[in-house]
């Protein structure tokens, strides 16, 4: 994995928010997304909608616990968009990054017995192209359509 920017994507802003810092929000803006990809006429197999239910608590998780350190204070900003080929979701934490060398191999034996670590793997797996950059403040979940 790199920290590397997304490929410049032109496309309709669907949806854009700023959140505050709390666990509370997860769930009401994930419903949001659903509602406006629908709106849009996204179709998601359940299969799918599971996938990017789990891989957007799992950047929401990131942002609010080890990005902006559960910080009230700080904000998570969050982009919707769209074209023809693909859609995304950014989502923005106000934290310092982080380090690659600090997240630990998620596929190590001795890794399934942690109780976190998994989100970004979860993200790499579950997404059509994850992209990490701005030093890790921010995380773009790529989908084709």
């Amino acid at each position: 994995m790199e920290f590397r920017e997304p490929p410049h994507f032109e496309g309709e802003v669907i949806l854009e928010e700023e959140l505050e810092n709390s666990f509370h929000i997860k769930t009401p803006f994930i419903e949001r997304i659903f509602t406006a990809l629908q709106t849009h006429q996204i179709t998601l197999q359940e299969e799918r909608i599971m996938k990017v239910r789990l891989c957007l608590d799992e950047a929401l998780m990131n942002a609010i616990t080890h990005g902006n350190k559960e910080n009230q204070s700080k904000k998570i900003r969050t982009k919707l968009m769209m074209n023809a080929s693909s859609w995304f979701i950014e989502i923005a934490d106000d934290g310092e990054g982080f380090s690659l060398a600090d997240i630990p191999d998620s596929t190590s034996e001795e890794s399934w017995m942690m109780e976190s670590g998994r989100g970004i793997l979860l993200m790499n797996t579950f997404t059509d192209r994850v992209f990490f950059y701005d030093r890790g403040t921010k995380v773009r979940l790529l989908y084709f359509r």
